[in-house]
């Protein structure tokens, strides 16, 4: 199943409109990965389309969006209150319903620190060489910064191909050094994550080369 798969199954002012490219079918594939059906993805991304102004890149974005959110996980002792209402992970803004933060009900496993803690020192181990790449983006971006985070590391870790997983990894790997200590939060800006806060990290000491 593919983009024209999808595209067969918009309302038809869309179908005119939307075109599939070589972007549209790989994010088709990756949100059937993540759990989407091909009638769920053609429901999130077909809806309310009347007033859109540019409704072939609503489209994208939308089944864009569907690549990157996993879709419908269980929950144990019931679902979650405040995501329930289309079984996601995501919390949806109540006028447009749109998702716009990820669920941080602690009713979900995924967010018990002990099973973040668990993924991120997996995610690592996995990767070592992406891990030692990323050690040394941090590393490089602590001689020349008094705080870093993950906006500020991005470019560098999506020049390298650094998978998103290994980058906390990272962090945690120069705290535990003693290099960077946590240091309050920011606003995250990679649209991806829709605002939601990653923490910010102080060096406290710098590795040889520094200047």
């Amino acid at each position: 199943m593919t983009a024209p798969d999808l595209i067969a199954r918009l309302p038809e002012s869309a179908r005119v409109v939307v075109h599939p490219t070589k972007q549209l079918d790989a994010d088709v594939r990756q949100a059937l990965a993540q759990g989407w059906t091909l009638e769920q993805i053609a429901a999130e991304a077909g809806r309310d389309l009347g007033s859109a102004g540019n409704m072939g890149a609503v489209v994208a974005s939308r089944v864009a969006h569907c690549a990157r959110t996993p879709r419908a996980r269980s929950v144990r002792g019931g679902k979650c209150p405040d995501c329930a209402r289309r079984g996601s992970v995501w919390i949806e803004d109540e006028q447009s319903a749109l998702p716009i933060r990820k669920c941080d009900n602690p009713v979900h496993p995924w967010n018990k620190p002990e099973s973040v803690d668990a993924a991120i020192r997996a995610a690592g181990e996995a990767n070592p060489n992406a891990l030692d790449a990323a050690v040394k983006i941090l590393r490089d971006l602590a001689r020349e910064n008094d705080v870093i985070d993950a906006n500020l590391a991005r470019p560098y870790m999506q020049t390298a191909q650094v998978p998103g997983p290994v980058i906390p990894a990272a962090f945690r790997k120069l705290v535990a050094a003693g290099e960077i200590r946590p240091d309050g939060e920011v606003v995250s800006t990679d649209p991806g994550t829709h605002s939601k806060r990653v923490c910010q990290y102080r060096v406290t000491r710098r590795t040889a080369g520094a200047r």
